[in-house]
C-alpha cells in the first residue's frame, strides 16, 4: 500500500512539473531597427498598414511609454541583453566590443528551462552566448541578401588572415558556416529596386 501511495505521489509530482512547463508563457522579443513608433499601424501610423505586426500587440503586449538608456545601435542591444546602463555593461558606443561573459537575459532564460535564439542583427562585435540557436549578421550586415553566421563563433566564420603582398589590409576568409539568407528554400527574392539604388 505504501508503495502505491509513493508511486501515486511521484506521478502527481511529475505531472505538476509537466503542467507547470506547459503553462509558462512563450516569450518572443522582436527588436526592430531605425524606425519611429509611427511605422506600425498599431501605434497610430497614418502612413503604413501593418496588420500582421498589429496582431502581436493585440494578442500580447503593447508598449506605449518607453524610454531607451542608449539609442545607439549596438549599445542599445547591450543594454537590453544585460539590463545595465552602458557605462556599467562596458559598451557605450559602436566602437566598443561587448563583454559576452556578463549575465544576460538569454542566459537567465536558458537556466529557467527556455530554449533561446537570436536571429538577425547582433552588432555587439563578439560571439553570441546564452542562445541555443543563433543566425546573425556580420556587423551591421548589408541590407540585401546578407550572409549570416549560424551557430558559430564569429572568429571561425570570418578568421582574419594577414594580407598578401599587394592586397593591402587584412583579408577575411569565408567559411562553410556562412550562407546568404537567399539560400533558404522559398525565401529567395528578386530585388525590385533598380541597380543604381543599391549603391
Amino acid at each position: 500500500m505504501q508503495r502505491i501511495v509513493f508511486t501515486f505521489f511521484l506521478f502527481c509530482l511529475a505531472s505538476s512539473f509537466i503542467i507547470a512547463a506547459d503553462t509558462r508563457p512563450n516569450i518572443l522579443f522582436i527588436f526592430t531597427d531605425d524606425h519611429a513608433y509611427q511605422a506600425i499601424s498599431a501605434y497610430g501610423s497614418n502612413r503604413n498598414k501593418t496588420p500582421n505586426l498589429d496582431r502581436l500587440p493585440a494578442e500580447g503586449m503593447r508598449f506605449t511609454n518607453c524610454c531607451v538608456t542608449n539609442s545607439i545601435c549596438g549599445p542599445s542591444r547591450a543594454v537590453i541583453q544585460t539590463g545595465k546602463y552602458s557605462h556599467l555593461n562596458g559598451f557605450p558606443t559602436n566602437n566598443d566590443k561587448f563583454d559576452n561573459t556578463q549575465q544576460t537575459v538569454p542566459k537567465l532564460l536558458g537556466r529557467a528551462g527556455y530554449q533561446t535564439a537570436v536571429v538577425g542583427k547582433w552588432h555587439l562585435e563578439c560571439d553570441v552566448t546564452g542562445c541555443d540557436y543563433s543566425e546573425v549578421l556580420i556587423g551591421q550586415g548589408p541590407y540585401y541578401n546578407p550572409p549570416m553566421i549560424r551557430n558559430c563563433p564569429m572568429s571561425l566564420a570570418f578568421p582574419v588572415r594577414p594580407a598578401k603582398a599587394g592586397e593591402g589590409g587584412s583579408q577575411i576568409d569565408k567559411k562553410p558556416s556562412m550562407r546568404p539568407a537567399g539560400e533558404i528554400p522559398d525565401q529567395t527574392r528578386e530585388d525590385p529596386r533598380p541597380e543604381a539604388s543599391l549603391a
